[in-house]
């Protein structure tokens, strides 16, 4: 029974990447090969110059105030290699999204949904999400794989030592400082810690962790985007 439930879980995790990579490689296939006009990526990737650059978070010789610093990050490694080549920037947000793809998946699994095939078909085959893998926004995919992380984190549950729990909070810091979307992920866990108060300590204390580490990182931005906001 338990080498059939084995073999069962390799045939489903073969399946997983095989979807995976057909998808992957029809979005690379599709995405855009070079910039058009838009202010925030514009924007995202000039800030990712000028940390790169040793110049700080700045955009136009001004300090950035209003995007969190996740999106710039998120972009660090192919400006590095590669420049401006906005093919591999859009490569990078494919990446970004194929990888979100297979966090969503896992966290229907933990939450035992049995429509997740399903699921994982709408989701890759949707509109909104394809736009947003070739490149229509650098912000989207990299927000939405930090938030399903985490939210895979939380539906495995925190029993199993300190790294789901540092793994949650990691998460939930990458989406706050990826979108200030994010704030709504950290209000629905203080949400849950309040109303969950007394379920078992492992789940509380990871739960207190990621929202802890969250409100730390938003607060953090605050003050120093308050701090250098030119007139």
């Amino acid at each position: 029974m338990r080498e059939a439930s084995s073999n069962g879980g390799r045939r489903r995790a073969l399946v997983l990447a095989t979807v995976l990579v057909a998808v992957g490689l029809l979005y690379a296939a599709s995405a855009r090969e070079r910039s058009f006009f838009d202010a925030d990526t514009a924007q995202y990737l000039g800030l990712a110059e000028s940390l790169l650059a040793g110049d700080g978070y700045r955009f136009d010789g001004r300090a950035q105030t209003k995007f969190p610093p996740g999106v710039a990050l998120a972009y660090l490694l192919p400006l590095a290699l590669f420049g401006r080549d906005f093919v591999w920037i859009y490569r990078a947000t494919v990446f970004y999204s194929v990888a979100a793809l297979w966090a969503a998946w896992a966290w229907w699994e933990a939450r035992g949904e049995r429509a997740r095939w399903l699921l994982l078909a709408l989701t890759a085959g949707s509109i909104t999400w394809y736009e947003f893998s070739l490149g229509a926004s650098l912000s989207e995919t990299p927000f939405a794989l930090a938030t399903l992380v985490a939210l895979g984190f939380a539906e495995r549950g925190f029993g199993r030592g300190p790294l789901p729990v540092l793994g949650f909070a990691a998460a939930v810091v990458a989406a706050v400082l990826t979108r200030t979307a994010g704030v709504a992920l950290l209000a629905g866990i203080w949400a849950t810690v309040v109303l969950r108060w007394r379920t078992g300590r492992s789940e509380r204390v990871g739960l207190l962790a990621g929202a802890a580490a969250g409100t730390l990182a938003l607060l953090a931005w605050s003050l120093w985007s308050a701090g250098a906001r030119e007139p």
